[in-house]
Parts: structure tokens; C-alpha cells; sequence
């Protein structure tokens, strides 16, 4: 057989054209999966700072609520001891008395209620923040993997490209 010193090299050349091609689209490919995982860790961190302010909110909105019905029980408290005082009714004793401890007890049950709402609902995007605090550590250990394993897979492809390019140079010589 003969020798073709042309065909060779080119067929070298071009083997190694792949396998750069291979090397460069690994990589590439790999730095857009980690691209794409830190914007979804970045944006994870965003939500969790937004779920963090509603749970401050939710937490305002309770005290304000509270003390909203704070004032309405005591108007309402003022109020009925003032009809019944009208009435040349005694406030400090029998039914006055109760009627004015009830309202007052289920005043203080309908604030404490209203708190109780407003803190489950700042234990929920509490919550949430977590949720979001853990999905960013996610995305953010997804995005190191992908480039470590980008790296590792086009060194694969190019020590795969040159055994492949001596295997068949041994080949054509021996022959």
C-alpha cells in the first residue's frame, strides 16, 4: 500500500476541527446551563426578599388591625355603659355588669383572632422565603455543577478525539 502523506494530514486536520468544534459547543453549552441556573438562583433570592417584606407586612397590618379593634371595643364598651347610665341603670353590678364583661371578653377574642390571622399569614411567606432560600442555594449548586461537569466533559471529548486521531494514524502506517 501506499502512502498519502496529503490525505493523512487532512484527515488529521479535520479530525482535530471536530474535535475542537466538540470542545468549543461543550463548554458553551455548559456555561449557558450555568448561566440559566444563576438567573434562577438570582431570581429565587428576589423572591425571597419580597416573601420576607409580605411577612413583615402581614406582621404591621396585624398590629394595626389589633389596635383597630381595640378602639371599637371600647366605643362600644362607652357606648352601652351610657345607655344603660340613661336608663338609671347601675354599671358596676348584676346584668349591666355582665353584658359590659362579655363585650369586652369577645372584644378581646375578636382582636386576638384578628392577630392570629395576620401571624399565620406571616408564618406563611416566612415560610416561603425558605422555600425560596433553598431554591436558590439549589439553582447556585446547579449552576457549579454544570460548569464542572462541562469542563470535564469537554476534556472527555478532547482526549477522545486525540485517541482517536492516533489510533487511526497507527493504523494508516502500519498499513
Amino acid at each position: 500500500m501506499c502512502f498519502d502523506p496529503i490525505s493523512l494530514t487532512l484527515g488529521s486536520l479535520l479530525q482535530g476541527l471536530g474535535a475542537a468544534a466538540g470542545v468549543v459547543g461543550t463548554v458553551a453549552s455548559a456555561q449557558a446551563t450555568a448561566n440559566a441556573n444563576q438567573a434562577a438562583a438570582d431570581q429565587a433570592e428576589n423572591n425571597k426578599i419580597i416573601a420576607q417584606r409580605n411577612a413583615e407586612d402581614a406582621r404591621n397590618r396585624g398590629v394595626v388591625a389589633q389596635q383597630d379593634i381595640q378602639l371599637r371595643n371600647r366605643a362600644r364598651i362607652g357606648q352601652q355603659k351610657n345607655e344603660l347610665s340613661e336608663k338609671n341603670i347601675a354599671v358596676s353590678s348584676g346584668s349591666a355588669l355582665e353584658i359590659l364583661g362579655d363585650t369586652a371578653m369577645f372584644g378581646k377574642l375578636d382582636e386576638l383572632t384578628t392577630r392570629n390571622n395576620f401571624e399565620r399569614e406571616a408564618i406563611a411567606a416566612e415560610t416561603q422565603a425558605y422555600n425560596f432560600s433553598a431554591e436558590a442555594e439549589q439553582s447556585r449548586m446547579a449552576a457549579r455543577n454544570a460548569s464542572i461537569s462541562g469542563g470535564i466533559n469537554a476534556f472527555s471529548t478532547a482526549l477522545g478525539a486525540v485517541g482517536k486521531s492516533s489510533w487511526a494514524q497507527g493504523k494508516r502506517l502500519s498499513l
